[in-house]
């Protein structure tokens, strides 16, 4: 089964990526990509199979 899970900025999302190890094939909506320390966090618990989509309002964030 697919998950989706949407991820906001913040602290607790250190901890949503520590509990996402492992679990492939889940897609990720991170809203606030900010550094993009968080996103490539998300990005390694999902692995290969899985998907992170990171947003940010700010156009200079987007360009990162």
């Amino acid at each position: 089964m697919k998950k989706a899970i949407v991820v906001g900025s913040g602290a607790g999302g250190a901890t949503i990526a520590k509990e996402l190890q492992g679990q492939y094939e889940v897609t990720v909506l991170e809203a606030g990509t900010g550094s993009g320390g968080l996103t490539t966090a998300l990005a390694s618990a999902v692995g290969p199979q899985g998907k992170v989509i990171s947003i940010d309002r700010r156009e200079d964030m987007q360009t990162l």
